[in-house]
């Protein structure tokens, strides 16, 4: 019932899901850890295998007992990076499995390519500070850079100079 329900949940996850014992050997793989990974047996081939020297999209770079400190305390782990060569981003989550007696025996691996929601907010963030027909910051951006820029005068006791010009009626022209 329940066990199969939870099976078919994770071979069925959009995203790749990846179980390893407490020494980041791989023990499963679900079918779209393959398809990250653009090898058509990698599922077959991963089990046994050390998760950072497996995954083709290598961006755990941290070192695994470092994770592996940082799980024990908060109880996972989470992060985002983008892929060196083809530019994808990937969120990782990865969550302990412990015993009743509260041991640590396995890891559990959660990939998700997100490289079209960081398109999106690089988007929205372009549309939030930039005129859509010049490209150039607007108004609001405009402040921000300005107060920024007026607060490190004020810190470093340097002197800043601003030049507003009032065109009337550009809106017509615009």
């Amino acid at each position: 019932g329940n066990v199969k329900k939870l099976c078919r949940a994770i071979e069925q996850s959009p995203n790749s899901v990846v179980i390893t014992d407490n020494n980041w050997h791989i023990e499963y793989a679900n079918k779209n850890f393959e398809l990250s990974t653009d090898k058509p047996s990698a599922r077959d081939e991963a089990p046994g295998k050390k998760i950072i020297d497996y995954m083709p999209y290598n961006l755990l770079k941290e070192d695994l007992e470092k994770i592996s400190e940082a799980i024990q305390i908060n109880g996972s782990w989470f992060n985002e990076r983008q892929e060196e060569f083809e530019g994808k981003w990937y969120s990782f989550s990865i969550s302990q499995i412990r015993t009743e007696e509260d041991e640590i025996t396995h890891f559990v691996t959660v990939v998700q390519d997100i490289t079209e929601r960081k398109h999106a907010e690089v988007e929205l963030h372009k549309q939030a500070n930039f005129d859509p027909l010049t490209g150039l910051p607007n108004r609001r951006r405009a402040h921000e850079y300005l107060n920024a820029k007026l607060q490190d005068a004020w810190t470093s006791k340097h002197k800043v100079a601003v030049l507003y010009i009032d065109i009337d009626n550009f809106k017509n022209v615009n």
